[in-house]
C-alpha cells in the first residue's frame, strides 16, 4: 500500500508520496489551489476517472499518464476515448 502525506501551504495543498515524495493521491486530487485541482499518480497527471485538471471556471483538461488529450472536451468524450482505446 502506497502511503500518503498531506502539506497545507498558504497558497495550495498537495498530497505526496512519502516514499519518493511525488504528488500522489488516488482519493482525489494530489495538488489545490483556489483556482485549479490537479490529480497525479506517482509524479504525472494521471486521472482516468474524469479530468485531471479542473479549472475554478470549469474549463477541464484530460490527461494519462503525463499525456494531455487536448482534443476531449467532456467527460462523455473521454469515457469513449477510454473504451476504445
Amino acid at each position: 500500500m502506497i502511503e500518503i502525506y498531506k502539506k497545507i501551504f498558504n497558497s495550495h495543498i498537495e498530497w505526496r508520496r512519502k516514499d519518493n515524495d511525488h504528488l500522489h493521491n488516488d482519493n482525489g486530487p494530489a495538488l489545490e489551489y483556489d483556482s485549479v485541482k490537479e490529480w497525479f499518480q506517482n509524479g504525472v497527471l494521471h486521472r482516468t476517472d474524469g479530468p485531471a485538471i479542473e479549472f475554478v471556471d470549469g474549463t477541464k483538461e484530460y490527461w494519462l499518464n503525463n499525456e494531455h488529450y487536448p482534443y476531449i472536451k467532456t467527460d462523455e468524450e473521454w469515457i469513449i476515448f477510454q473504451i476504445i482505446n
